[in-house]
């Protein structure tokens, strides 16, 4: 790890989104920042839900994500540290992210002291929530005997009935995933 340089926070880009905008120029957006701040970074933590839905199977993942796969991999084969916190949308992780991309994955809050401070970072799906339909639906998406039963699903259907579902969800809400520029992000 670099002695100097900064520590960069981001999440939510929901990679994989149709809304707002495409899905490859929000991809070709977070390679760009990631590129940006690639030099400089001693440090990246990705704060959950960079991706709108992330089903790892045994031995399929996602279509797509190159381009953003690949930056993280080179900045992590440079020696920078990527940390990779699951969200509420990209909680189904394995072994992918940590054995090819050479990310640290964090399934769960983690504390660290950076520079003589404490952090407690955190994706933060479900911490402190008191609306009992939104735990439950946590508690659906964590159940082991579950995921285990979705992972039955041939690839092509339990990747579309995932993407589906969180492009119905957000749509139902009315949420706008729009970009409005660095100093409104």
């Amino acid at each position: 790890m670099k002695k100097n340089g900064k520590i960069f926070f981001a999440s939510d880009f929901h990679l994989g989104l149709k809304a707002g905008k495409e899905p490859d120029e929000r991809e070709r957006l977070a390679v760009r920042w990631l590129n940006t701040i690639a030099p400089e970074a001693r440090e990246i933590f990705l704060l959950g839900d960079i991706f709108d839905f992330w089903w790892e199977y045994r031995l399929v993942v996602p279509r797509g994500f190159t381009r953003f796969l690949g930056t993280i991999s080179s900045i992590t084969d440079s020696g920078t540290p990527v940390h990779f916190f699951t969200g509420n949308h990209d909680m189904w992780v394995k072994d992918y992210f940590s054995t090819e991309c050479g990310m640290i994955v964090h399934t769960s809050p983690y504390t660290c002291t950076i520079d003589g401070r404490k952090f407690h970072i955190a994706h933060g799906e479900g911490l402190g929530s008191k609306n009992i339909g939104y735990r439950i639906l946590l508690w659906i998406f964590r159940n082991k005997t579950l995921q285990f039963l979705y992972s039955m699903l041939h690839p092509r259907i339990g990747i579309s009935i995932g993407l589906n579902w969180s492009q119905h969800s957000r749509f139902a809400k009315g949420i706008s995933m729009d970009f409005m520029g660095e100093d409104r992000e």
